[in-house]
């Protein structure tokens, strides 16, 4: 189970989005993990083990800037004991993404038949 949070904003979304795993702790209280983009076009990332209030100090949210961000909060997966395998942000100079081990999306209704 995890849960995951994107924002785009007007201005800097760290606080918020800090706030929305906060909120979001109880879809995994392993791992949790924030990347933002700067207006300098700098991928920014803090991820790690733990609580969200764990992971995160004030001089880790003050490097995440930007008004664009996504964070992610997550529980172990099986066979799951190392630090690169809990947050799953993943970037390459032009990119960047979450790749949640699982997630389950919700079954849209069925069509009524006439």
């Amino acid at each position: 189970m995890c849960g995951i949070v994107g924002i785009v904003g007007a201005s800097a979304v760290n606080q918020r989005l800090y706030d929305a795993l906060t909120v979001l702790q109880h879809r995994g209280q392993d791992a949790a993990g924030i990347a933002t983009f700067s207006n300098e076009g700098e991928l920014c990332v803090r991820k790690g083990s733990g609580l969200v209030r764990d992971v995160f100090q004030q001089h880790h949210m003050l490097e995440l800037k930007g008004n664009v961000g996504i964070g992610h909060v997550r529980y172990p997966t099986a066979g799951c004991d190392s630090a690169s395998g809990r947050s799953r942000f993943m970037s390459t100079p032009r990119t960047a993404s979450v790749s949640p081990t699982t997630a389950t999306s919700p079954t849209p209704p069925s069509s009524p038949r006439s």
